[in-house]
């Protein structure tokens, strides 16, 4: 029994806690061995709180860890981009534009609606 205690009483470090370095004789700071993953749904409700709040560099950092960010979603991004006056909003715009003609296959008529509509967001905020 007192070599259980006497090998507890080697790993243990004044402020930290066992850790690999600890074992191999070198004294540190833990190290955490675990990846801590968050829930899928998480990113993409941290993602609409932020466009709700309107916390642009927030809504960014969230639409780059979702695997994919909805056509719907990627436009309220750029009306934030408009909102805050933001430099990448004329390339956000066209490039949400792109997809729009992609994904959606819309009328001239109603492509050039949306071209309008975006350019008086851009113009109003």
């Amino acid at each position: 029994m007192a070599s259980v205690f006497a090998a507890s009483a080697d790993r243990a470090h004044v402020g930290h806690r066992y850790s690999p370095s600890a074992r191999a004789g070198r004294a540190g700071p833990f190290r955490c061995e675990h990846t801590y993953v968050m829930s899928p749904g998480h990113g993409y409700a941290e993602f609409k709180r932020a466009l709700e709040r309107g916390n642009l560099w927030v809504a960014e950092a969230a639409a780059r860890d979702l695997p994919q960010v909805s056509l719907e979603d990627a436009l309220r991004l750029v009306h934030l981009y408009a909102e805050k006056r933001s430099p990448k909003f004329e390339r956000a715009a066209m490039r949400w534009l792109e997809r729009y003609l992609l994904e959606r296959r819309p009328t001239f008529a109603n492509f050039a609606k949306v071209v309008r509509s975006l350019e008086r967001c851009a113009l109003d905020d």
